[in-house]
């Protein structure tokens, strides 16, 4: 599990070869996945945009109404 701090500093950091940004839980996120596991791995952030900001899942919609 990752840190608060650690979450934030991939927050900062550009999407590449080990970071991928993913507003939605999909089939991009398999393939993403399988793409680090052939590889040299990486991390996978779910409920965040590509710009790095943090997408309102719909649970947080529903908190909202």
């Amino acid at each position: 599990m990752l840190t608060t701090e650690a979450i934030h500093t991939l927050l900062h950091a550009e999407e590449g070869a080990t970071l991928e940004f993913k507003e939605q839980f999909g089939t991009d996120v398999i393939e993403t996945a399988v793409a680090f596991a052939n590889t040299h791995g990486g991390t996978i952030l779910i409920g965040v945009r590509d710009n790095a900001h943090i997408a309102a899942t719909p649970a947080c919609r529903k908190r909202e109404k």
